[in-house]
């Protein structure tokens, strides 16, 4: 049986970093700058660009999700260093654990998973 982390490093997390580099590009930086501020490649910055990895989901167009994914694109901007990346992201995870936004994602993969409570 695969954890709700799972879920979040394979769907969550590709697509958080998808939409933050939508972002970051939005607000000016390059994709090698935009790449180095989230620990990948450029080559991976072109994929989020063009829907071939981490594609937006759900969970990103959920207000909360975004205005927290937007403050987060500030803060790189304002030149937060990795830890506060970090921290911000693990912040932003919580809150879609917490909210249930992921439980839709597991419950179609474990149908037995009903009144399934982990995250919450």
């Amino acid at each position: 049986m695969k954890p709700p982390c799972e879920i979040i490093v394979r769907e969550v997390l590709p697509a958080l970093r998808a939409t933050l580099a939508r972002k970051l590009l939005k607000k000016g930086l390059t994709q090698m700058e935009t790449a180095k501020c989230l620990g990948v490649t450029q080559g991976a910055i072109s994929q989020y660009l063009r829907s071939m990895r981490g594609r937006e989901n759900a969970l990103c167009t959920n207000k909360e999700v975004d205005e927290k994914i937007t403050k987060l694109a500030d803060k790189v901007m304002d030149g937060a260093g990795s830890k506060k990346i970090m921290t911000e992201f693990c912040e932003i995870c919580k809150l879609i654990r917490k909210k249930g936004l992921i439980c839709q994602q597991h419950l179609n993969i474990y149908p037995s998973l009903k009144e399934c409570k982990i995250c919450l």
